[in-house]
């Protein structure tokens, strides 16, 4: 008895220590299996993937802020003037971004990024790599997609940007347009103010900012740049009418990019915002 008692323990002992191997060993299998038909899905639809930042915006918006800054570049107040905000459509059925929170690292796959800020691109996975915060997001970003809308007032508005003497009025207000009054008068850039076309306009709804939406989904604007001259007013005239159509009554403002141009090939963008009303 005894030893049968000592044979049935070692068979015993023996199936413990193969099943864990053939479970790993699935495993292993079925995640290469996955990678290679991402890969043959990636090919296929000409998808890549990058690594980023996520944010999640107003209305159930998701964003990721994309690092596009060398290797080389390790100081962060560097490395921040290469991130930009993107918006991220979901591709699939499942959702991709129910268990992030802003400030999440991730690596995602993505079809190609639209030029725009923020920009745009479709998702079809989603892999988080490391826990993060609201302070893993650069304040020049926040700063952005407040003054346009996307999200709430998570900082100052006024809250780290560049000291360029620039000033923004409107003048000649309706429904369908006015003129942006660009005033320059000291600061401290480090080469030439300029601007393009592009604008945006956002609106106070029920205590929060919010963008107007187009009456039109495929547009853009001209590729021109202006310089903001010193000691002069630099006008713009807008009609937007074909891209808002009419507003109605109420307080909005107008955001519109800048950059700093010096003579090297870099440069530093901030976004600079007016506000106005629309009377009955």
């Amino acid at each position: 008895m005894k030893r049968r008692n000592e044979q049935v323990g070692t068979t015993r002992k023996k199936k413990k220590c193969v099943i864990p191997i053939v479970v790993a060993a699935s495993v292993i299998a079925v995640f290469i299996v996955a990678c290679f038909i991402l890969l043959a899905v990636m090919a296929k639809k000409e998808l890549g993937f990058s690594v980023g930042r996520y944010l999640a915006a107003d209305d159930g918006v998701s964003m990721v802020v994309m690092d596009d800054a060398p290797d080389s570049i390790k100081d962060r107040s560097e490395r921040e003037r290469y991130m930009s905000p993107v918006v991220m459509s979901n591709r699939t059925e499942r959702d991709l971004f129910k268990k992030l929170n802003t400030g999440d690292k991730i690596l995602f796959v993505h079809g190609g990024v639209k030029e725009s800020y923020p920009g745009g691109t479709g998702v079809y996975a989603v892999f988080k790599l490391d826990d993060g915060g609201i302070g893993d997001i650069p304040g020049k970003v926040l700063n952005d997609l407040t003054a346009m809308g996307w999200i709430g007032p998570v900082v100052s508005m006024d809250e780290g940007f560049p000291d360029w003497g620039l000033t923004l009025s409107v003048k000649d207000v309706t429904t369908s347009g006015l003129t942006l009054v660009c005033t320059k008068n000291g600061g401290n850039p480090t080469g030439e103010l300029m601007c393009g076309e592009e604008y945006q306009l956002i609106t106070l709804k029920d205590g929060t900012w919010k963008t107007v939406p187009t009456v039109i989904t495929n547009y853009g604007f001209n590729s021109m740049g202006y310089r903001i001259s010193e000691g002069t007013d630099t006008e713009f005239e807008i009609d937007w009418e074909w891209l808002y159509g009419k507003l109605t009554a109420g307080t909005y403002r107008l955001t519109k990019s800048f950059m700093d141009r010096p003579e090297s090939d870099d440069y530093e963008t901030a976004t600079y915002w007016v506000e106005f009303q629309i009377k009955n």
